[in-house]
């Protein structure tokens, strides 16, 4: 299923098409292109005076626009994930409707086939997004607390169901990557499914998640881009923690965004030893956690209230 996808759908715009693979991608990108228009709708309602900077950080990220693009299983991930994001919304700001439901149950099922971590990462983001905007004057500890209980689970399950251990399973994952070969290959050591190796190996993870590659690591023109973004990423993220406790109050909906592209961004840093790959499975979350930052970061430092 995770990889006939995008096949079964070529063949059927095959028949729209004539064979022709120049259609084909314009077909591919209008289903790509549902989720983050789906998106859009959500942060523009939320910051209506960013109408251009949620744009560009949304459809003009380089490494969204190479890999979400084709035909690909990234861009139907990412259109799963801003439709399901956009029915959330809906049912939270507005009346029931069975449509919503429809739409997001659909949406589980695609984003499971195709990669089921990002479901699993998904679920805890919008549990506590409900749960928040429920009670918003409690939001930070209501995400703090399920996400760090649900930590906790990710080490105390294989003690007590020994048949359920998602901890060997990022490290079986990560050892399926380390068989393979190619030129972008970053030498590390094996991932071991205990806390302790969890936390020897974070440093890496995270250097990989967010850092990779480096700029000491040109190899040809295509990388140019995507150092540019990793860059790019890192000072605004240097920016925004310097910004934070001068910026407007921040809605549940962004801080799952974060948490959520953080999550996501983390599981693949523990298991992917390519840079190239990285920058591919970096490139579905990317525009959930750079387009929420440049909202809510507050370039000038001017002083606002929290």
């Amino acid at each position: 299923m995770k990889s006939n996808l995008p096949v079964k759908m070529m063949a059927l715009f095959n028949v729209l098409s004539n064979n022709s693979y120049y259609v084909n991608i314009i077909f591919f990108n209008f289903v790509f292109l549902f989720g983050l228009v789906a998106l859009f709708k959500v942060l523009f309602s939320i910051y209506p005076n960013k109408k251009w900077v949620i744009t560009c950080s949304l459809f003009l990220l380089p490494s969204t626009l190479f890999w979400c693009s084709g035909i690909h299983k990234d861009g139907l991930i990412l259109s799963a994930i801003g439709v399901c994001i956009y029915c959330f919304y809906k049912l939270l700001k507005e009346t029931f409707a069975l449509k919503y439901l429809v739409f997001i149950l659909l949406s589980f099922l695609l984003i499971f086939s195709l990669r089921n971590y990002i479901l699993f990462a998904l679920l805890p983001f919008i549990f506590c997004w409900i749960i928040a905007e429920k009670h918003p004057t409690h939001k930070k500890k209501i995400f703090a607390g399920i996400y760090v209980s649900g930590l906790a689970c990710f080490f105390i399950i294989p003690l007590i169901f020994p048949s359920i251990n998602p901890p060997l399973y990022l490290a079986l994952k990560q050892q399926e990557f380390l068989q393979l070969t190619a030129g972008s290959q970053i030498t590390t050591d094996p991932l071991q499914p205990t806390i302790q190796g969890f936390i020897s190996f974070l440093p890496r993870a995270l250097d990989m998640a967010f850092l990779r590659p480096h700029p000491t690591e040109f190899a040809n023109l295509s990388y140019i881009p995507a150092i540019i973004e990793t860059i790019l990423l890192a000072v605004l993220i240097l920016v925004s923690v310097i910004s934070l406790s001068k910026t407007f109050k921040v809605p549940p909906i962004v801080i799952g965004l974060f948490a959520f592209s953080v999550s996501v961004l983390l599981i693949c840093g523990y298991t992917i030893p390519f840079t190239g790959a990285i920058v591919r499975y970096r490139s579905v979350v990317l525009p959930l956690l750079i387009t929420p930052l440049l909202c809510i970061t507050n370039f000038s430092f001017s002083k606002k209230k929290d």
